[in-house]
Order: C-alpha cells, then structure tokens, then sequence
C-alpha cells in the first residue's frame, strides 16, 4: 500500500497550519510588545527617581552612632503634662491663690497618684498568673 502523494499532502497542510498559528501567536503578541515597551519607559523614570533619591540619601548626613537617645521619652512628658494638669484642677477647685496652695494641691495630688499606684500593684500581683 503505497501513499506516496498523500505524504506530502499532509506535510503541506502541516506547514500551513503551522504558519497560520505561528501568524495568530505574532497578531496576539504586538499588543502586549506595545505594553511592555510603554512600561520600559516608566521602569526607566523610576529608575531615574531611584536614583536621584540615592543620591540625596548619600549627601544627609549620617547619624552618629555615639550619640545616645534622651532618657526622657513622649510618655514621660505626657504623664508630667498630666500630673500638671490633676494639680492646676485641684488648685482651681480649692479657690485659693498663692504658693502655699500650689504646694498643698502638688502634694494631694501626688499622693492619690501614689494611692492608684500602689493599688494597682497590688491587684498586678494578685491577678498574676502562677
């Protein structure tokens, strides 16, 4: 049994399909060319952004690493600025002037400070899990 034209036949129509697919794929491959030549521009802004920034970075100077931090934090200032606040309330309360009345209302304050404080360690250590 002998298919000698029908050999090339089918190698003919495989070659053509071939190119027929190979022309699909090029036709669904420009657009996305078209956008990865769009994002290659925008890649190279930022680069150059990038770049200026670093160089900006270099030119701050650097902190020195001797320099230790302030022993008095934002929290230690909010809480002086509200004991302050507790002793200007109490001194307004009382309805009298003076040092003598600054120095009272400081001293009634700080002790129901110091009253909360110690209560509060209690209760810490009594709902401390063992």
């Amino acid at each position: 049994m002998n298919l000698y034209p029908y050999n090339y036949y089918l190698l003919y129509g495989a070659l053509i399909l071939l190119v027929v697919f190979l022309v699909l794929t090029l036709l669904r491959l420009r657009p996305l060319l078209e956008a990865l030549k769009q994002m290659n521009v925008r890649v190279e802004g930022i680069n150059k952004e990038t770049t200026l920034l670093n160089e900006k970075m270099e030119q701050l100077p650097k902190p020195d690493p001797d320099k230790k931090p302030s022993p008095i934090g934002a929290k230690d200032i909010f809480g002086g600025l509200m004991v302050l606040k507790a002793i200007l309330k109490d001194k307004k309360k009382s309805g009298q002037k003076g040092m003598t009345q600054f120095r009272n209302s400081t001293s009634r304050v700080l002790n129901k400070r110091m009253q909360q404080k110690n209560i509060t360690d209690i209760l810490k250590k009594i709902l401390k899990p063992s």
